[in-house]
């Protein structure tokens, strides 16, 4: 019978550890690692379902909130590129929050084609009210992290994203 020990890994706290071989310890370590995206994921999540619960917004929403408030009169390009999400997505969560009286769009005054958003009443209100972090944990926590640790983890995640489309049109994926 092999050997079992317990390893603390961060808050999540104790996972066994298996003395195995070296494919077994690199499946191990694989796992580790997939259990720790997995956990990030799920604290995002449940911190979004708990600010919609609480302030009747989606986390996505409070989020554009406060980087509109930091940066008054973004276009919705901006916004997107803030937020580190598709332009059309931004889009349509600047209507969602324009029909919810949060937003407002603003025509440009030299260029009439250039549309600014900005905080209404209610949106600054809303902002001054919620808790901090007021969006997502996970880019809360990546902006604490320093530059080198997440130039090493940009480029391990573009790896992976590599990996996966690699594997995503092979028998493996199958």
């Amino acid at each position: 019978m092999k050997q079992v020990r317990k390893r603390h890994i961060g808050k999540g706290g104790n996972l066994p550890i298996r003395r195995t071989s070296n494919k077994g310890r690199h499946r191990r370590l694989a796992m580790d690692v997939l259990m720790g995206l997995r956990q990030a994921a799920n604290s995002s999540k449940r911190h979004f379902q708990w600010l919609e619960r609480k302030y009747g917004i989606s986390g996505i929403q409070l989020w554009a909130l406060v980087e509109l408030s930091e940066g008054p009169g973004m276009k919705v390009s901006e916004l997107a590129e803030a937020m580190a999400i598709h332009q059309s997505t931004a889009s349509a969560l600047s209507d969602k929050l324009v029909k919810a009286g949060r937003l407002r769009r603003v025509r440009g005054a030299e260029d009439r084609r250039a549309v600014h958003l900005s905080l209404t009443d209610s949106g600054h209100k809303l902002l001054r009210s919620a808790p901090r972090p007021a969006f997502a944990l996970v880019p809360q926590a990546l902006s604490a992290l320093p530059d080198r640790a997440l130039s090493e983890l940009r480029d391990l995640i573009g790896r992976l994203q590599g990996l996966i489309k690699l594997y995503e049109g092979s028998e493996v994926a199958a």
